[in-house]
């Protein structure tokens, strides 16, 4: 069941992705999101942690577009994509199985240096790549 900070966090969430600001989440959203944090950690299209990050955050987006995108329009608006995180923590085993990876793997691609903790650099980063202004990061 969502907690009250779980629903007030689920349209900020929907904003951040929808990098492209245009009303909706979609697929070139998710490339946007992909491709800024490999340029970021200045990885080249092809190399293995490049395509790996692309393919989990499309993997992402199906599982969106396939619970949520109810006219089947290839885009997610504000209204579906509540819908959608209603419907994924009323099954925990779900929300599991589906965010836990994505979280673990964006943590332990940010982590550069791989000692398990992610610093404030590589947080700022994160937003920067998200169009975040990265001030933002430290509050």
């Amino acid at each position: 069941m969502a907690t009250e900070p779980q629903k007030r966090k689920w349209p900020k969430l929907f904003h951040v992705l929808d990098i492209n600001n245009d009303g909706v989440v979609e697929r070139a959203d998710m490339e946007i999101i992909a491709r800024n944090i490999t340029d970021l950690r200045g990885l080249e299209p092809g190399a293995p942690e490049h395509q790996e990050l692309h393919n989990r955050l499309l993997a992402f987006w199906v599982e969106i577009e396939e619970l949520s995108d109810t006219n089947h329009d290839d885009k997610v608006t504000l209204k579906e994509w509540l819908v959608y995180w209603t419907e994924m923590t009323a099954s925990p085993g779900r929300y599991r199985s589906v965010i836990q990876p994505i979280t673990q793997f964006i943590f332990t691609f940010l982590d550069r240096n791989g000692d398990g903790q992610v610093t404030f650099d590589e947080y700022r980063g994160l937003y920067q790549a998200l169009g975040i202004d990265p001030v933002v990061a430290s509050e």
